[in-house]
């Protein structure tokens, strides 16, 4: 990924973050790429939805059981970053 498709990657998951967590996270709280979601109130429901937004979004497959370490899910920017690197191996 380039660094204009990672910008629009990056709105597209602050968004979808925005919407797994049903308001309960306002989108400016979500500006800084490094901010740890799980401390600004992402709760599991919330995991589970982004979970989904992110492969319907980006049409990749996540299997948490497959995934040895889950922090590709603690800031947009390691979100961004597994995109792309699912991505370029699909």
């Amino acid at each position: 990924m380039n660094e204009e498709e990672q910008a629009a990657a990056a709105r597209r998951v602050r968004r979808l973050i925005y919407m797994a967590a049903g308001g309960k996270i306002q989108e400016e709280d979500l500006g800084n790429g490094e901010t740890d979601l799980r401390t600004i109130g992402l709760d599991s429901l919330g995991y589970l939805n982004l979970l989904e937004g992110l492969e319907r979004t980006f049409g990749v497959a996540i299997d948490l059981d497959q995934e040895e370490d889950h922090s590709f899910l603690h800031t947009i920017d390691n979100i961004v970053r597994y995109i792309g690197a699912r991505s370029a191996q699909a």
